[in-house]
């Protein structure tokens, strides 16, 4: 049997990145006869990660070279850029593929321009899918919906879109980047639902109990898809404890509200001053993470709660402070990441979603059960202090 040399390539996105590196290693563990090698593609808002003392010595890292990044479009999803970044890539890929003798190509499920180079090189390719079946679900059908409806989501009103193995989903519950046909990111988004189905097979970031008929249903399609989640970095800091970690640890039980809206989580200067509002009325213990508050809150908000709250300006251990016994609840963007791991450690969320998360905080409230709603408006509106805190009381 020949020997299997698998060519891993994320995209430069933290939550995309940790967990493809995840399922790699554990894919390792599991095989290791198997080799692995994941490609990394440079991005200056990305830094480039050091192989951990946790993973397996059958797995290493590849740069390839620095390209001049396609210039952002303000008016653009991020799912734009990078896969445009994605597609310069392409020679640079078939090349370390080739150095590297790989004969099993692994991709984003937004990197599915590279499939052209594993059939240039008679390799077969996997799609790592990092978010949940639904928003597979609703990749795939959106060819169909394409050629069925006319008019752009974002206009549609009373309206409810039918997907094969979802409930009814209202078009304001889509991701923003397919909202309207006029966005480049909805032509992307297009384009890579079409090519899913030429890949060898699809790799499931989650699990039957969560989306059994989402599953059941893409079977139907999808010859060969795997469910393996939730795949989880629980991965804790050796010798190193973080300084927030400390202050939980003289919190009482489940009496601290996390606040923490991803890598890329900004608010406006009104939208943050209506949070701090809410947070101060309701008078609950709180730990508030996000970067660039500098000169936004209240003179002396920070200190009247200093007693009951921390607010961190820089990135803490997601991971470890949900495993804390004094957290009692998460405040989050509802990224599919976050999703799992306060699923996996049993922490309530109240959702306020951003970028391409709607759909999963639908999901959370609507069909699942884990969560409560905090009513945030699609493409914005500020949420006031005085709805903050009636779903804080």
């Amino acid at each position: 049997m020949e020997k299997q040399t698998l060519i891993f390539i994320p995209i430069p996105a933290a939550g995309h990145h940790a967990s493809m590196v995840e399922m790699a290693t554990r894919l390792l563990h599991h095989n290791p006869s198997f080799s692995a090698t994941i490609l990394l593609i440079p991005f200056h808002d990305f830094p480039l990660p050091s192989l951990s003392t946790s993973n397996p010595n059958n797995l290493s890292f590849y740069e390839l070279p620095h390209l001049e990044p396609p210039q952002p479009n303000p008016n653009e999803t991020p799912a734009t850029f990078v896969s445009l970044l994605v597609q310069l890539y392409k020679p640079h890929v078939k090349e370390a593929i080739s150095a590297l003798s790989g004969n099993v190509l692994v991709i984003d499920f937004f990197a599915t321009t590279l499939i052209d180079v594993a059939d240039e090189l008679g390799i077969p390719t996997y799609i790592y899918f990092t978010s949940n079946a639904a928003m597979l679900a609703v990749m795939i059908h959106l060819p169909i919906l394409d050629e069925e409806i006319h008019q752009d989501f974002e206009e549609l009103e009373e309206v409810l879109i039918q997907v094969p193995g979802l409930p009814l989903i209202s078009p304001w519950s889509l991701p923003v980047s397919i909202s309207s046909k006029k966005k480049q990111s909805y032509a992307w988004y297009l384009y890579h639902g079409r090519r899913f189905l030429e890949a060898r097979g699809i790799i499931v970031n989650t699990f039957i109990e969560l989306e059994h008929m989402t599953l059941r249903s893409l079977s139907k399609r999808i010859t060969n898809i795997y469910s393996i989640g939730p795949i989880l970095s629980m991965q804790k800091r050796e010798n190193c404890r973080h300084e927030c970690m400390k202050w939980l640890d003289e919190q009482p039980e489940k009496s601290v509200v996390f606040l923490c809206f991803g890598s890329r989580g900004r608010f406006g200067e009104e939208q943050v001053k209506e949070m701090a509002g809410g947070i101060e009325r309701s008078g609950k213990r709180f730990l508030w993470v996000m970067k660039g508050l500098e000169g936004m809150l209240q003179e002396g908000f920070e200190e009247r709660n200093r007693e009951k709250g921390v607010v961190w300006k820089e990135s803490v251990p997601q991971v470890e402070v949900l495993s804390h016994g004094a957290v009692g609840g998460f405040v989050t963007h509802c990224g599919w990441n976050s999703i799992m791991e306060s699923l996996w450690f049993g922490v309530p969320m109240m959702t306020w979603p951003l970028y391409a998360d709607h759909m999963n905080a639908w999901l959370m409230v609507k069909e699942w059960g884990v969560g409560v709603e905090l009513r945030v408006e699609i493409g914005g509106g500020v949420v006031k202090k005085e709805e903050i805190y009636r779903q804080w009381s």
